[in-house]
């Protein structure tokens, strides 16, 4: 019994290879065809075909639609679906605050250094706009809406993905953290850091790289000191 499912596990990772393999190579929405012909194309079985879409399925990077017009097509896996899953993964590991801003900081700064490059003046005028925003910001939600929309543009302005990956699911775990409270009740705190993130747009459009990863680099200063404040605050009511 043991060896049956291991040989049949095996034959469904393996088909499932070979459909990864068209799906990356192809386009996002493909149709790949019904479970028929894709059974006839891969040589498989029923059971060992439906167990190779489940785990494509998994991975984000296929999509059944069943009725008519229905079949089997490919997709894309977001990066904050991807982020998401990484994210979650960070948590039950136990990963603190403090361990996120430590791996961001370099990170944050990769990405600044990378979007004062970028020639994209879509992107550019999203900044820009970005700036105008950041003006009308009047509530903690407004607060983090602006961050989070600056963190996705620096990741877009970046030509490195990697960078950008990583970024996101620091970021993603950040904001699931209670902790997040030394910047919501301290509005003098989020005035500093709008203030931060106007500085670096503003350089990043100006084309100042200097300039720009030396705030991206005090804004890591920044938080270190915001969370280390918190933490001690913490330990203090406990005492």
């Amino acid at each position: 019994m043991a060896t049956q499912f291991s040989e049949a596990d095996s034959a469904a990772r393996k088909a499932a290879s070979v459909l990864r393999d068209h799906i990356l190579a192809g386009h996002e929405g493909e149709y790949l065809g019904s479970e028929s012909e894709l059974l006839e194309r891969l040589g498989i079985s029923r059971p060992t075909f439906r167990q190779a879409a489940r785990l494509l399925e998994h991975e984000q990077l296929l999509v059944i639609k069943r009725g008519v017009g229905g079949g089997f097509y490919s997709r894309r896996p977001s990066i904050h679906t991807v982020a998401n899953s990484a994210a979650l993964y960070l948590h039950f590991k136990a990963a603190t605050m403090a361990d996120i801003f430590q791996s961001s900081r370099p990170l944050t700064e990769e990405l600044v250094r990378q979007a004062v490059k970028c020639s994209d003046e879509t992107l550019k005028k999203e900044m820009s706009d970005l700036v105008e925003q950041s003006k009308l910001i009047s509530s903690p939600q407004a607060f983090f809406q602006v961050e989070e929309q600056f963190m996705s543009l620096l990741g877009r302005m970046c030509s490195n993905p990697v960078a950008n990956l990583f970024i996101a699911i620091l970021y993603q775990f950040g904001i699931r953290q209670k902790s997040m409270g030394f910047f919501l009740r301290y509005p003098e705190r989020r005035a500093q850091w709008e203030e931060n993130r106007v500085g670096i747009m503003n350089a990043i459009l100006l084309g100042q790289e200097g300039d720009a990863v030396s705030l991206a680099s005090f804004r890591g200063e920044l938080l270190m000191s915001w969370v280390n404040a918190h933490e001690h605050e913490q330990d203090a009511l406990y005492q």
